[in-house]
């Protein structure tokens, strides 16, 4: 089997108390990946989540815990990089399909590095 990128979005959820609904699910799916050694995430996905849960959230968590989640994640889950060739990678995307500078440099990485869950 192989690793499943992590979006931001779900990490972010964890913390985010205003759907608890969300948050159950990520809290089932993070942990699961990890305990099954397939989580991976990128390097994008660990900075836009350190910020947003330091200043995003209702109810903002303190740097120290925020390092101390993102040194957890980087731990627990398989890491990728930005390359180079994933920056050209993700302008393609983003110029063929519309998508975010930002959405496409993660698919990029998980496109690039067979990551897509199935």
């Amino acid at each position: 089997m192989s690793d499943i990128l992590v979006d931001t979005n779900v990490l972010v959820y964890i913390y985010d108390p205003r759907d608890l609904t969300k948050q159950a699910q990520a809290n089932l799916v993070v942990d699961g990946l990890i305990e099954n050694e397939r989580a991976a995430v990128s390097v994008q996905c660990l900075t836009e989540f350190f910020n947003t849960i330091r200043m995003k959230l209702p109810e903002p968590v303190s740097q120290l815990h925020a390092l101390a989640q993102v040194e957890y994640f980087l731990l627990s889950c398989r890491v990728f990089s930005l390359t180079p060739l994933g920056v050209i990678e993700a302008c393609r995307c983003s110029n063929r399909y519309g998508i975010s500078t930002w959405d496409s440099l993660i698919w990029a990485v998980a496109r690039l590095n067979d990551l897509f869950a199935t």
